[in-house]
């Protein structure tokens, strides 16, 4: 249930949108209040991959719990599909030129015991709902062949 909250959350957006506020480059910012420097955006960039780095090994140890069980698998492949969008949402706010290595450093712990290169390798586009399901096929798909 925590890890739906950190990668899955529909109110509020969670994570995503408070990397959306102040990473972007016109940062949603209140008037009267500051902008964030540079070395703040930064230190939030590096708490960013952390965190999508703990939910890769989460997901990883879940991976694991849900196997043998269809009710978790298909709760896994859900988390797993969640996972992928926010790493792609968050990717061009990782400060980096190349897209493809934002998202694959973001996804580093999870995919480098599960690799999924069809996804990575998927021309980014945040709002073409055709790349999610073909993320949510290769991720079923792996998932199917991979399972545990």
């Amino acid at each position: 249930m925590v890890l739906q909250g950190c990668v899955g959350t529909t109110v509020n957006q969670g994570p995503a949108e408070i990397a959306n506020v102040f990473l972007s480059e016109e940062p949603n910012i209140p008037s009267g209040h500051q902008r964030p420097s540079l070395q703040l955006k930064n230190n939030l960039r590096n708490v960013f991959k952390e965190f999508c780095a703990r939910c890769g090994e989460a997901l990883s140890k879940n991976r694991k719990l849900a196997s043998g069980n269809e009710k978790q698998c298909e709760y896994h492949k859900e988390l797993e599909r969640n996972f992928y969008l926010f790493t792609e949402r968050l990717a061009p706010l990782m400060d980096h030129t190349n897209h493809k290595h934002s998202v694959a450093m973001l996804r580093k712990t999870y995919i480098n015991g599960f690799i999924i290169p069809s996804v990575i390798q998927s021309p980014s586009s945040n709002d073409d709902r055709s790349d999610v399901d073909n993320q949510s096929k290769t991720i079923n798909g792996v998932w199917n062949h991979h399972r545990l």
